[in-house]
């Protein structure tokens, strides 16, 4: 599953895949290894990753903001 082509992110493309599946949005995992969407979209399909589609990616999205802003 780990590409070796892991040369700018400073997460491993391991662990991007895990956060994906685990719910997290490309964009923040881009930020947190300090690439861009592109490239987690790259890392993801060459790893055979399903990537979400708009609607569950939305869906995603409020529920992380409604658990986040529970907390508070």
């Amino acid at each position: 599953m780990h590409n070796p082509r892991n040369n700018r992110s400073v997460i491993s493309h391991d662990k991007v895949i895990e956060k994906y599946q685990l719910g997290e949005s490309s964009v923040k995992i881009a930020k947190q290894a300090k690439i861009s969407p592109a490239a987690i979209f790259g890392i993801l399909r060459r790893n055979g990753i399903e990537i979400r589609d708009k609607i569950t990616s939305e869906k995603l999205k409020r529920k992380y903001n409604y658990d986040k802003n529970s907390q508070n």
